[in-house]
């Protein structure tokens, strides 16, 4: 099947990557058979593919395209992805880590607390 590339009205999340696996859900009509966000449910994860590119932000919209489609999108639909687990399913690994952390608000904030899980690589 063909490549597809979808146009985003807002920014993606910055952890998409190329390589991850996007999916769709479509939304259910409720009983009186109009689509409502606030209280309609959604049908399981379909995956349309695996991300080739990611269009970067100009100002009204962001593009993604997704290589070999697996399975078309009908009607209107919520989107979101997954990492692949083999490369994404791990812990800090090595002797050091360095962390920075920022912030870009104008308003005041306060960090309660930062935590990390880490594995002794060598004795």
């Amino acid at each position: 099947m063909p490549s597809a590339t979808i146009s985003f009205p807002n920014r993606i999340n910055v952890s998409v990557q190329i390589g991850d696996n996007l999916y769709y859900s479509v939304p259910i009509a409720n009983q009186s058979g109009v689509n409502h966000p606030s209280n309609a449910t959604s049908t399981q994860p379909i995956l349309l593919g695996v991300i080739t590119a990611i269009g970067t932000w100009s100002g009204s919209a962001q593009t993604v395209t997704v290589g070999t489609i697996v399975n078309s999108v009908v009607g209107s639909a919520h989107y979101f992805f997954s990492k692949d687990n083999n490369a994404n399913l791990t812990s800090l690994v090595g002797y050091f880590a360095e962390v920075e952390i920022r912030n870009n608000s104008t308003i005041e904030a306060e960090m309660y607390q930062i935590t990390t899980d880490f594995t002794e690589s060598s004795k």
